[in-house]
């Protein structure tokens, strides 16, 4: 058995999950493809859901649409390899160039180093030839929500998944109003959004990230490795490990 550390966009968080052995309703049980392991089925509930969701939470997501995902942690990816697999075209930013590698071989057309471009809107907007981006899945949430609307097109959608950089973050009304943009929240989704991702990445042939997997006796150092941000993908802990 495995088991995945994870909290939702809400920062709600459930004990008992790091254990040998849990009961848990009929419910909360899926049929996993034979194409999808126990180590890459944890790391799908929160993060490969929650991106499924989100992209189509306000309108489905169409083939030839653009998506600016951010960084390199679970939903940014998931959301990467969702939007590939609609056909859409995928935008990114993120820290580092070398992670911007890993971005551009998972299939992100660009990225933006935000620490080398503080005003990444712009270098996203002249990525789109002045446009702007049809969806942002924004899951830094202060730092990034002001720019993840100035990215978007007039009538784009900004789903908000996180708010890992703070609480706050100031999105102004006149922005929405005058792009005419939709925004929303999303938290996970309905296990029926989890059957239809799953039998998605069976057609697609489509594998989660997996930045690390530890034994059990090492569990403590996989938060670290979580906390410390250099993680590219989802950290899951092998309880049988």
């Amino acid at each position: 058995m495995h088991a995945e550390y994870h909290s939702n966009s809400l920062g709600i968080s459930a004990d008992g999950w790091l254990s040998e052995y849990i009961l848990v309703h009929e419910n909360a049980i899926v049929h996993l493809p034979d194409c999808v392991s126990y180590v890459e089925a944890a790391s799908l509930p929160c993060a490969a859901v929650t991106a499924w969701t989100g992209l189509s939470l306000l309108s489905p997501l169409q083939p030839g649409q653009t998506v600016l995902v951010q960084g390199t942690g679970g939903v940014a990816l998931f959301s990467l390899q969702v939007a590939r697999m609609f056909g859409a075209r995928v935008l990114a930013i993120t820290s580092s160039d070398e992670k911007a590698e890993k971005l551009k071989a998972l299939g992100a057309e660009s990225v933006v180093n935000y620490r080398t471009f503080p005003d990444w809107d712009r270098e996203i907007l002249e990525l789109t030839h002045g446009k702007g981006v049809d969806k942002v899945i924004d899951i830094a949430g202060e730092k990034t929500i002001v720019k993840s609307a100035a990215s978007c097109r007039i009538g784009g959608e900004i789903v908000v998944v996180g708010f890992t950089s703070g609480f706050g973050g100031g999105l102004p009304p006149i922005d929405i109003l005058s792009r005419s943009l939709r925004v929303a929240g999303t938290a996970i989704g309905p296990r029926l959004n989890f059957e239809a991702l799953l039998a998605a990445m069976a057609q697609h042939e489509v594998k989660p990230v997996i930045d690390r997997v530890y034994p059990f006796a090492e569990y403590r150092e996989a938060y670290e490795r979580l906390a410390s941000g250099n993680h590219v993908g989802k950290i899951v802990i092998d309880v049988a490990g």
